[in-house]
This record gives C-alpha cells, sequence and structure tokens, in this order.
C-alpha cells in the first residue's frame, strides 16, 4: 500500500462561463520513506496540488488515498487531524521572510500542551501555551514591528 496515492486528478475553477484546469489527470504516487519535491513553472500546478495534497482542498475528479483510505470520505474535522498529524510542508525561504514568528509544536510540546515561539530568524522567544503564543504572534503581525 502507498503512503499517498493520486489517480487521475482534475482541479477545475470557473471563471465566468470558462473552465480554467489548473491541475488536469494528475498521477502521484509516494511510498514510505520517500523524499519528495514538487517543482515547476509559475502557473503549472504546484500549490493546487499541495493544497490538495495537504487536504485544504479537493480535487474536481480524481481519487486521492492517504494510508489507503479515501481522503472524499473524510470529515473536514477528519481532514484537519490529517493535517495535524501526516502532512507537513517545507516552505521556500522567500516565503519565509513574509512569516515574523513561526510556532513549533514538537513532542514535548505537545505533551505539555505548549508552543515554542521563534522569530523567523531562529531566536527562540520562548515555550508559552498555545492560546498566548496565538495572541503574541496576532499583536505581533498587527503592529508590523519585532523586536
Amino acid at each position: 500500500m502507498s503512503l499517498l496515492d493520486m489517480r487521475d486528478i482534475s482541479k477545475v475553477y470557473q471563471m465566468g462561463g470558462e473552465e480554467l484546469y489548473a491541475l488536469k489527470g494528475v498521477s502521484l504516487t509516494i511510498e514510505e520513506g520517500e523524499f519528495v519535491a514538487i517543482i515547476g513553472p509559475s502557473g503549472s500546478g504546484k500549490s493546487t496540488l499541495m493544497n490538495l495534497i495537504g487536504c485544504l482542498d479537493v480535487p474536481t475528479t480524481g481519487s486521492y488515498k492517504l494510508d489507503g483510505i479515501d481522503i472524499a470520505d473524510m470529515s473536514d474535522d477528519q481532514q484537519a487531524v490529517i493535517r495535524n498529524e501526516k502532512i507537513g510542508f517545507k516552505v521556500r525561504e522567500a516565503q519565509m521572510e513574509k512569516i515574523p514568528f513561526m510556532l513549533v509544536i514538537g513532542d514535548r510540546e505537545s505533551e505539555e500542551r505548549t508552543v515554542t515561539v521563534r522569530k523567523r530568524k531562529g531566536d527562540n522567544i520562548g515555550t508559552m501555551p498555545f492560546a498566548e503564543a496565538v495572541a503574541l504572534v496576532k499583536k505581533a503581525n498587527e503592529e508590523k514591528e519585532l523586536d
């Protein structure tokens, strides 16, 4: 059984009376332990594919199974659990510059129900309860000011 199995995936957006295919007939299989990079020119559907893989969007047609389970059969809450427990993405440095803080949840933090907050450049601000960390990040984003 494949870790990820996508078959004939298409994503179509309606633009007025026209159909715009962001993906058309894409198939992808990823086995456990494989390292995969999605690359291609601008407009080739990379972000659309990543949104589908990450259960942030659903395909217009095709099937997507993760660990043998059809994503289409999952509720929004079940998909949220998948995003939380099974899927992670490496973000490009250019995108990271837009993010002033990162929230890091590892095994220790998960057990303690806390979050480690880091500035984008890697300096730890500290470990705190999740709600406190969210408030800190929200305030910093509103002020657009970093220490």
